[in-house]
């Protein structure tokens, strides 16, 4: 041994060698000590009970660690949750119902690149999968004589997304957190899933029963761009977070109140345009018991640009029609939670979505639940 080491471990001025003993730094157990440092770190850098339970936030993870969660949202959409020009579309809708369920698993990871300006930074992964189902019928044109069995089924890898967040402003250094965001989708996902026996499903009219394509949004029978699992083409989304941080002093009590805005660029691919999505929110959450449970009320708003599909199709109303847009326009929730962490590297989050705000055209469920659940190590 070294004689620098030797007059160190002697005179005890070298804190690394007393690592492990009970007069080191953590005592006998280092490993427990090292472990209580983590919990530290996610309490100071990402609070569990101030994030909020399934919007963004301006929080980054600390450098080094992973943080692996998985969620799953189901939401149902029966026949008075279509809508067109802002009314119930019952007409050509009553009797139809969608089931949806969407399992997510998301990996993050907080890195810092240790030059001027390149601090801060959170990478995710995401990874969906997508089930849903459709069945019932529908009365094309709101012809109530025509009916059309139009069943459909899915169990897919939606479109992975990579996201990377930088941290802008530190709170301790102004008024609020701030981040942004900016994520790329790939085209894992299909964007040809078809109604039926591959696009050909049930007639029944006056004349009697038939079979046909049903060619409402393609001539080969496809599903509409809200019930495809991907998009067929890469997709982008840029954001930005804010997050005020209060603490037991303030009016409010130990809280946290989150804002943000994020744009999804989506592609058109196959003569179908999914439309652009920009969505809103703001979430409060208030801790209720220590440092185990809090309670997140959240407002989320979408702005859904209309989608749109090339060709024409024979409309029993109308006739030979170019296929019009399926969905678009603005939908409102409000979603109370409760996020639960027994542990600071262990959070469990419960979230019911109501609508309150109905959208113009389309599709839009109510309620929707979601349960979640992550780990940082």
């Amino acid at each position: 041994m070294p004689a620098r080491a030797v007059l160190a471990q002697e005179s005890g001025s070298d804190p690394l060698l007393d690592l492990g003993t009970e007069k080191g730094i953590g005592g006998e157990d280092f490993m427990r000590f090292d472990r209580d440092q983590i919990k530290n770190q996610i309490k100071t850098f990402i609070p569990p009970l101030l994030r909020p339970a399934f919007t963004q936030h301006a929080f980054v993870l600390p450098p080094g660690l992973f943080s692996v969660g998985v969620s799953h949202t189901y939401g149902t959409i029966d026949g008075d949750d279509f809508f067109r020009n802002g009314n119930v579309n019952s007409a050509v809708f009553a009797n139809s119902e969608v089931d949806r369920n969407i399992t997510n698993l998301d990996i993050f990871y907080g890195f810092d690149l240790n030059t001027e300006y390149l601090h801060g930074f959170t990478a995710r992964l995401n990874i969906p999968y997508k089930n849903s189902k459709v069945s019932g019928s529908i009365h094309p044109g709101g012809v109530q004589a025509i009916t059309a069995f139009n069943s459909a089924s899915t169990q897919e890898v939606g479109d992975v997304g990579l996201f990377l967040k930088k941290k802008i402003l530190d709170q301790g250094n102004g008024p609020f957190g701030l981040a942004a965001v900016g994520a790329v989708f790939f085209p894992t996902g299909k964007n040809d899933e078809k109604f039926g026996d591959n696009g050909v499903i049930r007639f029944e009219t006056p004349m009697g029963t038939s079979n046909g394509i049903f060619g409402r949004f393609s001539d080969d029978g496809r599903l509409p761009s809200t019930l495809q699992p991907g998009t067929g083409d890469f997709s982008f989304l840029a954001g930005l977070f804010l997050t005020r941080q209060f603490d037991s002093n303030d009016f409010l009590g130990r809280s946290a109140l989150h804002l943000g805005v994020t744009h999804r660029f989506m592609p058109e691919e196959d003569g179908i345009d999914y439309g652009d999505t920009t969505t809103f929110f703001t979430s409060f959450v208030k801790p209720i018991y220590k440092d185990y449970l809090s309670l997140d009320l959240t407002y989320v708003l979408n702005h859904h640009q209309d989608d749109s599909y090339a060709g024409q199709f024979m409309d029993p109303a109308l006739g030979l029609i170019n296929r019009p847009a399926f969905s678009g326009g603005t939908s409102g929730y409000i979603a109370p939670s409760l996020i639960f962490s027994p542990d600071p590297q262990i959070r469990m989050t419960l979230s019911t979505l109501f609508r309150i705000q109905d959208p113009d055209l389309g599709p839009a469920p109510d309620p929707v639940v979601r349960l979640g659940i992550d780990v940082t190590f």
